[in-house]
């Protein structure tokens, strides 16, 4: 049977193999090589220049996170509004 960690207590990693060839543990961030590189398809470098026809409407995204910041974006006006169209979605 595992030991389990008591759930108030952090679990203690035990360091990484530093050996030759030893690989890192998955989701470990390693630092790159010199000769890392990357090669992006023409289809990604084109995606990349683009907005995808999708532009950001900087005065929107500004209105919404003031209101966000003063706690009054979700207003039960809006839940409501929310809710009726989603019920009006679901029964289409």
């Amino acid at each position: 049977m595992t030991e389990l960690n008591p759930i108030n207590r952090p679990a203690i990693a035990a360091p990484p193999d530093q050996s030759p060839g030893s690989r890192p543990e998955q989701g470990a961030v390693t630092s790159p090589r010199a000769d890392d590189s990357v090669e992006l398809s023409p289809q990604a470098r084109q995606a990349s220049e683009t907005d995808g026809g999708q532009q950001v409407r900087e005065d929107v995204v500004a209105r919404v996170r003031a209101e966000i910041a003063a706690g009054t974006y979700d207003t039960s006006d809006k839940v409501d509004a929310l809710l009726a169209n989603l019920l009006e979605d679901l029964d289409e």
